[in-house]
């Protein structure tokens, strides 16, 4: 899973999906910044927990 930061003013988001695709990685975009761990704590919460149920279930 990789978040997708759609106010990344460092990294424009279709770079972001761009990696995100060469890792084989399902995205899931927000509109937070740069830096989501600090200013969006509860999106990445829900994603690490959406990861974890996903890893779980199989």
């Amino acid at each position: 899973m990789a978040l997708v930061a759609g106010e990344d003013r460092m990294i424009v988001h279709e770079t972001q999906r761009y990696m995100a695709e060469r890792m084989n990685a399902k995205t899931t975009l927000h509109a937070v910044d740069h830096a989501p761990s600090v200013t969006a704590a509860s999106a990445i919460v829900d994603i690490t927990r959406d990861v974890m149920r996903s890893v779980t279930s199989n």
